[in-house]
């Protein structure tokens, strides 16, 4: 990821801050419509198998990508947090 050795344990924490924030975030606006359609049959029927199957398929994916170091998604580097400044 090419983070500056001067501070990586900042850029660390705040690259998963970051992170988890955002999953926060969409957890905070799925879990509410998933808990309100849990008992209509479409939803139990077609749109909770199908998401289960893509997160499991892109979870493969990335996971794939990072175990075999295949570099299928890759973004370019970012500058150096004293670039920034």
């Amino acid at each position: 990821m090419r983070l500056p050795a001067v501070n990586l344990a900042a850029a660390l924490g705040c690259f998963n801050l970051g992170v988890e924030g955002g999953q926060i975030a969409l957890a905070l606006l799925l879990v509410p419509i998933a808990f309100a359609l849990r008992y209509e049959a479409m939803y139990r029927r077609l749109v909770a198998p199908a998401v289960s199957v893509a997160a499991v398929a892109l979870a493969a994916f990335w996971a794939a990508d990072s175990l075999f170091a295949l570099n299928l998604v890759s973004m370019p580097p970012s500058p150096p947090i004293a670039m920034l400044r």
